[in-house]
């Protein structure tokens, strides 16, 4: 062999010895930011998170009227207390429909034979036969204006309209 053919071989050799180091330098590279790209993708999203919880505890959301108008057409209206009081019973609620307030806050006494549960926005409770509950937060923290019909299981609720 010649010494140029010597010589270009060695720069063939040298030039894909660099071509490999420049590879395991990109693919070094990639993995670093791919590792970046999960570590603060996964804060990024946990930060998230926890600001949602911080924000829905400061801003609860306020659950969507089921109705603009009430079913019964005739609503009781608001109570002159802040205490809104409804009676259930096996027949049908007293009131079928009450008006109230958002400042206004829910009293449930059960009348019934049998113990209920009650499920109105994110309130959930049980009221035991002749007992009654009410409710530590006002109808405007956590219900929207609008008409509200309260799960009362295995009986019938009453239509809130919160004004």
């Amino acid at each position: 062999m010649t010494g140029r053919t010597r010589y270009g071989i060695m720069e063939i050799n040298k030039m894909e010895n660099k071509l490999k180091q420049k590879k395991w330098l990109f693919i070094g590279v990639g993995a670093v930011i791919l590792l970046l790209f999960i570590v603060f993708g996964g804060l990024v999203r946990k930060n998230a998170n926890q600001q949602k919880a911080f924000s829905d505890r400061v801003f609860p959301t306020l659950k969507p009227a089921d109705a603009i108008d009430p079913a019964s057409g005739i609503c009781r209206d608001y109570p002159d207390s802040e205490i809104a009081e409804v009676a259930i019973s096996e027949d049908i609620p007293d009131p079928k429909c009450m008006k109230v307030l958002p400042g206004q806050r829910l009293k449930v006494v059960n009348k019934a034979n049998v113990e209920i549960n009650i499920y109105l926005g994110d309130l959930k409770f049980k009221i035991a036969s002749g007992s009654a509950y009410t409710a530590e937060r006002s109808f405007g923290e956590f219900l929207a204006p609008g008409v509200h019909v309260p799960v009362v299981a295995p009986l019938s609720g009453p239509e809130i309209w919160v004004q």
